[in-house]
């Protein structure tokens, strides 16, 4: 007879069967099981999530601005355009309660695309980029004029317009 119970270790008994009387047998559990010490499972990425997109690398190349996460902490903004405003190739200007970000490097204002996390963001009224997510949630910013802008970054009929990459923390997180 083999009794087993959950924390303790199992006992092995030796039990004469016949087939003419009803046999009773009293099994005590006395040692308790071997407890095993934890696993941690712990994984690493050797690179961390700005490097994967490929953030460092486009900042080590000298074309463009960029503002790492402690640069954008350090300024507290409560609206996108409040990280904008100190960009040097950027304007952000009042348009009713809401500022729109235009070109500094073109009188007219010239054009800008928003890549988010990768992907293009057509602004659907001036103003809306402060309703794309909360400063607190970007994790960086690229900005690139006219022909510095990445192939990855760059949209049909669009090589003279200033783009404007944001990397947020969901996406940087996500691809470790």
């Amino acid at each position: 007879l083999v009794v087993r119970q959950l924390g303790f270790e199992p006992v092995e008994v030796a039990v004469e069967l016949s087939g003419k009387a009803p046999k009773q047998v009293t099994v005590t559990l006395a040692k308790p099981a071997r407890v095993l010490d934890p696993v941690a499972v712990v994984a690493t990425s050797s690179k961390d999530g700005l490097d994967q997109v490929g953030f460092a690398q486009r900042k080590k190349t000298g074309f463009g601005y960029f503002m790492t996460p402690d640069e954008i902490n350090d300024r507290q903004a409560t609206r996108m355009t409040d990280l904008f405003r100190s960009i040097p190739s950027l304007r952000v200007t009042p348009s009713g309660n809401d500022y729109i970000v235009e070109s500094s490097r073109d009188a007219t204002g010239g054009c800008v695309n928003y890549i988010v996390d990768g992907a293009p963001y057509k602004s659907l009224y001036p103003g809306d980029v402060d309703r794309l997510m909360p400063p607190s949630d970007l994790a960086a910013i690229e900005v690139y004029t006219g022909s510095s802008t990445p192939a990855e970054f760059q949209q049909a009929g669009s090589s003279s317009c200033t783009t404007i990459v944001m990397w947020s923390k969901f996406k940087v997180k996500k691809d470790r």
